[in-house]
């Protein structure tokens, strides 16, 4: 009896040595994964906090914020309109092609007009066709269309090349059709032999072929030789150095948010632009837009849902 009690106190004994290791060991695993994790999260904290500072930092050092109206998405040379997005800006600055263009082209109205960076653009562009060619028989055959007269033309025209109406860059101001005029007679304009001149040059001076061949399926309208669009120099340089339509381009600008990374574009002056998306504000009416405090920039909405910033570096 006296053996077998000893022997019970033993196992006892033991089995309270074992739970009282098996305890403090899962105490002391609680205690390091808590501990762990704990700072796992503050140093989470400490670099959220960090990054956040730095962020702050870079933009009250080098940038404001320039308090956008949301409204100002659908104004701006970047403006995309097409079948999809329709054109909801306003005409309140266009200006009479005729009286402000030079001696190397013509225009077939006096009421042919356009946005004035548009004509002084253009004015250029066909100054340097000329010098190159020796030609001045370019005519403008239209420029800024009312909401009435593409409702008129939509009406009368073939719609796989008349846009209908609110959807038709002739109502923004910066689009402009070119026709032939020999003085007598006014002729289609189709691009070829010296006329392509434009084609290879027009990123020079700001103007892309808006409707390119091959690409009808992105821009739901047939190919038009003769219609140009204005955008800026180094969007047009980009569109033309890589074979791509306005609808890509501005695709691609959401893949350079201004907390991201930026478009850099040098352009074929050896000029060099930054270029970064800030999506509009849907909870405002104002959206702060980031604008560099030192460097000429200009802001323009996409028509879609945000501003495309371009910064002259």
């Amino acid at each position: 009896m006296s053996y077998g009690n000893g022997k019970s106190i033993g196992l006892t004994v033991l089995l309270s040595v074992i739970t009282f290791i098996v305890v403090i060991a899962v105490t002391i695993g609680i205690w390091y994964r808590v501990k762990g994790f704990n700072e796992i999260q503050n140093n989470f904290s400490s670099n959220a906090v960090s990054s956040s500072i730095d962020e702050i930092s870079k933009l009250e050092n080098d940038y404001d914020l320039m308090q956008t109206p949301n409204t100002q998405i659908n104004m701006g040379n970047l403006i995309l309109v097409n079948d999809y997005y329709e054109y909801k800006g306003d005409s309140s600055d266009i200006t009479i092609i005729y009286e402000s263009k030079n001696e190397f082209y013509s225009v077939s109205s006096y009421e042919d007009s356009a946005k004035p960076i548009v004509i002084e653009n253009l004015n250029l562009m066909l100054e340097g066709f000329h010098t190159a060619t020796n030609k001045t028989d370019i005519n403008i055959i239209s420029g800024f269309r009312t909401r009435e007269l593409q409702q008129q033309l939509y009406n009368e025209g073939d719609a796989t090349y008349v846009a209908r109406p609110g959807h038709s860059e002739h109502e923004t101001g910066y689009a402009i059709d070119f026709g032939l005029y020999d003085g007598q007679y006014s002729s289609p304009f189709d691009g070829t032999d010296e006329y392509e001149w434009i084609l290879q040059n027009c990123y020079k001076y700001g103007f892309i072929l808006r409707y390119p061949l091959g690409m009808e399926g992105l821009t739901q309208i047939n190919y038009e030789p003769w219609h140009y669009r204005y955008i800026g120099k180094p969007h047009a340089y980009y569109i033309w150095q890589n074979n791509i339509c306005l609808e890509q381009y501005i695709e691609l600008m959401r893949m350079y948010p201004f907390n991201g990374e930026h478009l850099i574009i040098t352009d074929y002056n050896a000029d060099m632009y930054e270029i970064y998306y800030v999506a509009k504000d849907p909870m405002a009416e104002y959206t702060g837009v980031p604008v560099p405090k030192d460097k000429p920039y200009e802001i323009s909405g996409d028509n879609i849902g945000g501003f495309i910033v371009t910064v002259k570096i």
